[in-house]
């Protein structure tokens, strides 16, 4: 997901629109697909009456976390525009390489997963 953010920063010129539907597409498949392993390995080890507080708190989480990427985006951008008098096609560009490698970062905390995580799924 990182690196497709950051091909977003690549476009420069609106002709250019028709490669959007191909990564767009992309991006929303592979949203989909995280959203699913992630909501999956949250709740897997959780048993019974637990399932429905650990669904309703997973729900929350991830709203909480969308809200924030989205505010976090908008503050980079703000940043870059007001505070550092960039134009605006340039600082969208930072902001997308800015939110790409954080992506990139917050997901290398997965790799603490260890083989037997969501093993009460079967």
């Amino acid at each position: 997901m990182g690196t497709l953010i950051i091909v977003l920063a690549q476009f420069t010129d609106a002709s250019q629109w028709l490669w959007f539907i191909p990564i767009l597409t992309i991006m929303g498949a592979c949203n989909s697909m995280q959203f699913s392993a992630m909501n999956t390995i949250t709740i897997g080890d959780l048993e019974g009456a637990q399932t429905s507080s650990g669904n309703s708190l997973m729900a929350v989480n991830q709203q909480l976390a969308i809200s924030f990427g989205i505010a976090f985006g908008a503050a980079v951008l703000t940043l870059l525009r007001e505070r550092l008098q960039m134009d605006t096609l340039t600082a969208f560009q930072t902001t997308y390489w800015v939110l790409g490698i954080l992506t990139i970062l917050s997901g290398l905390y997965f790799l603490r997963l260890k083989p037997e995580d969501g093993r009460g799924l079967y």
